[in-house]
């Protein structure tokens, strides 16, 4: 047995060599850890297009609503229709026994083009006739030949993912057509004779199938040729790619939340429960839940006014900035779907008594404690203390709804 002491430390061991082949091995690992959080990132959003469909199709989510939450992840819209609007400028060379056959002859081949190539809901419009003249000698069968000019308007629904996709479908697939009529010439080079806005009229019918199929992820034929660190810094931004997806995704669903898009109608559970759901079926991480409370109180008010309309106005005016609509910063307060009308009554001339409801939503995601439920509302009041120094000790109704998903969200945040 030998011994050691610090000045005579031991001697290391030599490390083992790594098998020849070992780096290679560890770099194609990390290659297919990139390729596998590529395949995830894509499934991701095609995922979410395969959700938001059936839910645009049950009026769940409003088809701009859907858009907006794609566009901002990055990732192609839903297709919509647009409004369509051509003016291009047509020339003919053809022969006829008269200005007015010529004329009509090349109107009903027009109509015909343009339906065979916009759908038969397109319309052919004239805002002056097509014009005829005469280039030649009569041949012997009473026919003679006529340059024909004309740019009517021509208006069809097209589907698309965006307008510049409209305009070139609507186009290409004209100028096709017509190409087919014998010398027939048509110039819609100037950008200014096609005119492209939503169509906010004409449903559009979506497919999930069509619309959002699976396709995997291609990778790119070089995919995995490099070195380690190559590799590793692959990986990493892969990783980063499908995290800033999520994040995206995330935001833009609890921002069409915020803003009201979902449901014009706040307080209710079912947008959040909706939305919710989503991201769990998406395998995201669902909305933060919390405790939530209806909390009810009755302000009592006497105003000076004309008429029970604009003692209403005076009431609200007092009243508002202690509304659900306007909580103060940092109090877990929304609006409730409740709603009460308040009750007017005449005292005297030009005086009114007015019983004025406020409803709130509280929102706790700590615990549930009724008491700091209650202490919130307390808070909000409190900025009527000038007007109505009663205000602290107005009674208040709670009502328990229950932990649902949390009503007060932040995009950034949460």
């Amino acid at each position: 047995m030998t011994s050691t002491t610090p000045d005579t430390p031991a001697p290391r061991q030599a490390r083992p060599e790594p098998p020849a082949g070992a780096t290679v091995t560890a770099t194609a690992v990390v290659w297919q850890e990139v390729a596998a959080w590529r395949r995830l990132t894509h499934a991701l959003g095609v995922e979410v297009r395969r959700r938001l469909i059936p839910l645009v199709r049950a009026n769940l989510v409003p088809l701009g609503v859907a858009r907006q939450i794609l566009q901002r992840a990055g990732l192609p819209p839903l297709p919509r229709m647009w409004a369509v609007q051509l003016a291009p400028a047509i020339t003919r060379r053809a022969s006829a026994t008269s200005p007015d056959q010529a004329v009509q002859t090349f109107r009903d081949e027009l109509h015909v083009a343009v339906r065979q190539a916009l759908g038969p809901a397109a319309t052919l419009a004239f805002d002056q006739p097509p014009r005829a003249r005469a280039t030649g000698p009569r041949e012997t069968a009473g026919r003679r030949p006529y340059d024909l000019w004309s740019q009517p308007v021509i208006t069809a629904t097209v589907r698309a993912d965006t307008g510049d996709q409209a305009r070139t479908t609507a186009v290409t697939r004209l100028l096709d057509e017509l190409a087919g009529l014998a010398g027939v010439t048509a110039d819609l080079d100037n950008a200014a004779r096609v005119q492209v806005e939503p169509d906010e009229h004409t449903p559009v019918e979506l497919d999930v199938d069509a619309d959002a199929p699976f396709q995997p992820h291609p990778l790119p034929p070089f995919f995995g040729v490099g070195q380690l660190t190559e590799a590793r810094t692959a990986r990493y931004l892969a990783m980063q790619a499908r995290h800033h997806l999520a994040g995206q995704l995330r935001a833009a669903l609890i921002d069409a939340l915020v803003t009201g898009d979902l449901d014009a109608q706040p307080g209710r559970h079912a947008p959040y429960g909706l939305i919710d759901d989503l991201l769990r079926d998406l395998g995201l991480p669902g909305l933060p839940h919390s405790h939530q409370y209806e909390i009810t109180t009755a302000i009592r008010l006497t105003v000076t006014a004309d008429n029970p309309q604009t003692a209403r106005v005076a009431a609200y005016r007092i009243l508002r900035d202690a509304s659900a609509t306007c909580p103060q910063f940092g109090l877990p307060i929304t609006v409730s779907s409740t709603h009460r009308d308040p009750e007017i009554v005449a005292d005297g001339e030009r005086s009114f008594r007015v019983t004025w409801h406020h409803s709130y939503l509280v929102c706790l995601r700590a615990a549930h404690c009724t008491q700091l439920a209650e202490q919130a509302v307390r808070l909000q009041l409190s900025v009527l203390a000038d007007e109505l120094p009663q205000i602290g000790t107005v009674p208040l109704t709670t009502v328990y709804l229950g932990e649902h998903a949390d009503h007060r969200l932040d995009p950034d945040r949460d």
